[in-house]
């Protein structure tokens, strides 16, 4: 005999008319018009210029985070001996001091939360060689299996790389697809991350299509300086896509995200939707929240008018 599992994805209508209708998190960070920008914390388990830090110091700095609201927590994975780490970039050798996936994932204050986990596939050629994307895959499944807490009903969790991981990330869809996790499958969103050169026109609504559309995926996200990234995201959204940025840098990222009101308070389908910032949370949230809205008058006609 073999049994089935159905699952369903609920939506809550905290956020209606977004992708994030189906999370349950009420306080994501939101526009003066109702947009909502998700502020995702970027390499949050890492210290400065992505230093390697303790399970304990990770862990401590995402409670930071949680503190200063972030919405998103990212965290950087990559597979070492066929085992899972937190980590920037892969090893060559040993996983040194790196601290693992799962020792992360065990972070009760995190996980009693209701912010969203973003895992950014960091597996690359190297001495060792990358990891078969089946296996990796398999590997990446079976731990957030094990952690359902972080993919669940009103909890979708996501799952992002660049062009790099590609395969690891078609491995990952064929493997939620198959049927081997009815438990987490529906709520597993893949998305693929684009440098700046990615976005050059004219192939940049092509690349869009050949790496995301194509394969099924959920979102992008387009560098923050990104030219013509208003039209990035209008075009992403007529694909049925989330569109993010990344990342809004320490110094000035706040300047980023006021100057991009534009791309945040344009109409409700067609608006930046995740920021990841390098900055204190709490700074991105207000600055979210206070985006000036513009007010245009035609003044053509009118005496003294330049």
């Amino acid at each position: 005999d073999q049994a089935v599992f159905v699952t369903v994805v609920s939506f809550y209508a905290n956020h209606p008319g977004s992708v994030w209708n189906e999370v349950a998190r009420q306080d994501l960070a939101t526009s003066p018009l109702g947009n909502v920008a998700a502020i995702s914390c970027h390499n949050c388990y890492s210290g400065a210029s992505d230093s390697i830090l303790s399970a304990t110091a990770a862990n401590t700095q995402i409670n930071t985070a949680l503190g200063n609201d972030a919405d998103m927590i990212e965290i950087d994975v990559v597979a070492i001996a066929d085992v899972l780490y937190a980590a920037h970039t892969d090893a060559s050798s040993s996983p040194g001091s790196r601290p693992l996936f799962t020792d992360l994932l065990g972070n009760q204050t995190l996980k009693n939360s209701d912010v969203l986990l973003l895992i950014e596939i960091k597996e690359s050629t190297g001495p060792m060689g990358p990891m078969d994307e089946d296996a990796f895959a398999t590997l990446l499944l079976d731990t957030l299996d094990g952690h359902r807490d972080y993919a669940k009903n009103g909890r979708p969790l996501y799952v992002r790389g660049f062009s790099s991981a590609i395969d690891y990330l078609a491995a990952i869809r064929v493997a939620l697809d198959d049927g081997r996790y009815p438990m987490i499958a529906n709520y597993i969103r893949l998305g693929v991350i684009f440098s700046d050169s990615m976005t050059d026109l004219p192939d940049a609504y092509a690349n869009i299509n050949t790496y995301v559309v194509d394969n099924g995926f959920d979102a992008v996200e387009f560098e923050y300086t990104s030219s013509n990234l208003l039209g990035l995201i209008h075009y992403a959204h007529d694909q049925d896509l989330m569109a993010g940025v990344w990342t809004a840098p320490k110094s000035f990222g706040e300047v980023f995200i006021a100057a991009q009101s534009g791309a945040v308070e344009t109409s409700r389908s067609r608006h930046i939707e995740e920021i990841r910032v390098a900055f204190e949370e709490s700074v991105a949230q207000h600055v979210v929240s206070d985006v000036p809205v513009g007010l245009f008058t035609c003044v053509t006609g009118v005496s003294g008018s330049g």
